[in-house]
């Protein structure tokens, strides 16, 4: 079956397949999306509102992607300006949308 030979034509040279991974991921990235006041004012409230314990549902900006969650909330330092949950932890600036799962 001298015929039946099977080309690999994106990876041919030696380190392509590294770059082609790295440009397709470089494009597939968002940048940090800015709230309104009035998106600011909502998740301040929200925050406001939960208490240690409460599951939620959130969405935050990591390293050039959006991520969707469910986590159980456990407390804001005002002072680090960070958001602790029971398997993360959050900057203020990259969480974009909270809402409490009744």
């Amino acid at each position: 079956m001298r015929g039946m030979t099977k080309w690999m034509p994106f990876k041919s040279l030696v380190g392509q397949d590294t770059y082609l991974e790295k440009f397709i991921m470089e494009n597939s990235m968002v940048k940090r999306p800015s709230l309104s006041e009035d998106q600011c004012l909502e998740i301040n409230s929200t925050l406001n509102s939960l208490k240690k314990g409460d599951r939620v549902h959130l969405s935050y900006f990591f390293d050039g992607e959006i991520i969707e969650k469910d986590d159980i909330f456990i407390n804001v330092d005002t002072v680090y300006k960070k958001i602790y949950f029971k398997d993360l932890t959050l900057k203020e600036i990259d969480l974009l949308n909270i809402h409490m799962i009744v």
